[in-house]
């Protein structure tokens, strides 16, 4: 949710609203008739219960957040996966 402003306006179609057990895996909150999870996140797993490509600027900058965790999950993975190949690599 970096650099999102706060509040950040995104489209709903529905009226589903989640209530997960755990709120730490809740990424953004929704208040819109009562407070319910608008995102989540657990490790590799993200979702959204609006839809990014209908909000606009919001779901752009969220996409494009979304697009640079990736990028940087899979940097971390093949540096991690080169370490394995060669414990003796230098780890800086």
């Amino acid at each position: 949710m970096a650099g999102l402003r706060d509040p950040a306006w995104c489209y709903f179609v529905h009226t589903f609203a989640p209530d997960p057990a755990d709120d730490g895996d809740v990424a953004a909150w929704c208040d819109y008739g009562r407070r319910f999870a608008a995102a989540v996140e657990r490790g590799p797993l993200w979702a959204t219960q609006f839809h990014p490509e209908k909000s606009g600027d919001v779901g752009l900058s969220l996409l494009g957040n979304f697009v640079d965790a990736v990028e940087e999950s899979r940097r971390v993975t093949r540096r991690s996966r080169r370490s394995e190949a060669n414990p003796t690599m230098d780890k800086a």
